[in-house]
């Protein structure tokens, strides 16, 4: 791979990532909610799941064709299953019985998890790998050390980006907590988390 082809890469995509998706929610809402260590765990579990993807599409068809299919019906209900349960008991936390403070009941194993299951859960992002890839490689001729790059980039380009993210809500945090907005922040964060399980398993008519 050369260094023109390793740039591009990264910054197709470093800007694919930066698009508002369940993620990209997923990560603003546990930051939000928790702090950035908790929102950095689950852009890590959105990173690990894309480089899944990534050696899946790399090995090819046939492994794309012994993972796809049913498996993927139980990761996607599994993880809407979290998400609401995540949901629900940040709404919990926004309730008038509570202290209006962090939320610290997660755990950053848990928010990592978040993040690694909502990847999981999208089976076309392996075959938007498949599709995405060979714009910018030869996916056949790949040697380890092309591998390697490729994995690198995915790390750095889409990690980077939802630790962005993560800063940024935790930023807008701090400005709501100092207005004494940290329930409605708490709803908020819940609301989302539910919405995003909701999308995971519910038909849509342009899906």
């Amino acid at each position: 791979m050369s260094p023109s082809t390793i740039i591009s890469l990264f910054i197709a995509m470093a800007i694919l990532a930066a698009v508002p998706s369940s993620s990209v929610l997923a990560v603003l809402a546990r930051s939000g909610a928790s702090g950035f260590v908790h929102g950095a765990c689950t852009a890590m579990g959105i990173v690990a799941g894309d480089l899944v993807f990534v050696a899946v599409a790399i090995a090819g068809l046939p492994v794309i064709a012994s993972v796809t299919g049913e498996p993927y019906s139980l990761i996607r209900y599994l993880c809407a299953a979290y998400l609401l349960w995540a949901g629900w008991r940040m709404l919990r936390s926004a309730g008038p019985g509570e202290v209006a403070g962090d939320f610290k009941t997660a755990s950053h194993g848990g928010s990592f998890l978040e993040g690694l299951l909502l990847t999981l859960a999208d089976q076309k992002a392996v075959f938007f790998y498949l599709g995405f890839l060979p714009g910018f490689v030869d996916l056949a001729s790949l040697r380890w050390t092309d591998v390697a790059v490729v994995m690198g980039v995915t790390l750095v380009s889409v990690g980077g980006v939802k630790l962005l993210y993560a800063a940024l809500a935790t930023r807008a945090r701090a400005f709501l907590r100092q207005r004494n907005a940290a329930r409605s922040l708490h709803l908020l964060a819940g609301l989302v988390l539910i919405a995003v399980a909701a999308a995971l398993v519910l038909p849509w008519p342009w899906s």
